[in-house]
């Protein structure tokens, strides 16, 4: 039997899953760069995508009792205002991305360790963070402009 996450999570968080999956990652990238040490980076970035998986997969339990989500970013309706719009096929591209980015981000650690000056790792996470939130934000988003934006 699988984990209601939904209720785990506070109701004012459930009604912000289709931004919150986009938010951490977005605000966790200049802390992550900003990190003296990059395994304090390391486990940010790691939180974030941890998070981020968690949001993604209670978003998969929500589209599956409640249909899709659409989600006016500032209150502007679309087609003036920014909109995420989640339905069955946006939460599983946003499941597949999280979890690919979480198997990345832990395995990747030996490589990273070789390939990387020690001075510019923590910098590292910080571009991982930002690239993990413009794919989970183009598999969110609901219009062309929003998409360019993310890519």
């Amino acid at each position: 039997m699988l984990i209601d996450v939904l209720s785990l999570l506070p109701e004012s968080w459930v009604r912000h899953l289709p931004v919150l999956v986009v938010l951490g990652p977005m605000l966790l990238s200049p802390i992550c760069a900003a990190m003296p040490k990059w395994r304090i980076a390391w486990a940010l970035a790691l939180f974030g995508i941890i998070t981020s998986s968690v949001f993604a997969f209670a978003l998969l339990q929500d589209v599956m009792a409640h249909g899709r989500i659409s989600y006016a970013l500032g209150g502007w309706a679309p087609p003036h205002g920014i909109e995420f719009r989640i339905d069955a096929l946006n939460v599983l591209v946003l499941l597949l991305v999280s979890s690919i980015a979480l198997l990345t981000s832990i395995f990747s650690w030996p490589t990273i360790k070789a390939e990387i000056a020690d001075g510019k790792r923590a910098m590292f996470f910080g571009a991982f963070q930002v690239c993990f939130m413009g794919l989970l934000g183009v598999a969110a988003t609901g219009d062309a402009f929003n998409l360019f934006v993310f890519l």
